[in-house]
């Protein structure tokens, strides 16, 4: 069975009175509403200057020549700073790198 609600207690309430008050209140609630619905313009768009870069510098390669399938083995050597110093100087003047300076030198030497 349903149950029965008694609704004999419910009775509508008067309207409130519009006192000095609340027609202040709706004036501002009105002039927000208005504000609102006013279409403002967006801004214009901000236009950044960017700054061209500069073209980059042609990356100079220096190509060795290693014979193929050849065995290599490594070696460290300990040398002087101011002979390492005087080496890496006469392989970039040359245009050439430590180890195909040392290279050709021992070639040299040995035939």
């Amino acid at each position: 069975m349903a149950k029965k609600f008694d609704l004999s207690g419910l009775r509508k309430q008067p309207l409130k009175k519009k006192t000095a008050s609340t027609k202040k209140d709706d004036y501002i609630v009105e002039a927000i509403h208005q504000a609102e619905e006013e279409v403002v313009a967006p801004p214009p768009p901000v236009v950044k200057k960017v700054a061209k870069r500069p073209a980059p510098r042609p990356k100079v390669v220096y190509q060795e020549v290693i014979p193929e399938k050849q065995p290599v083995k490594r070696v460290t050597l300990d040398l002087p700073l101011e002979l390492h110093t005087k080496l890496k100087i006469y392989a970039v003047t040359n245009q050439t790198t430590i180890r195909k300076f040392v290279i050709e030198l021992l070639e040299e030497v040995l035939e």
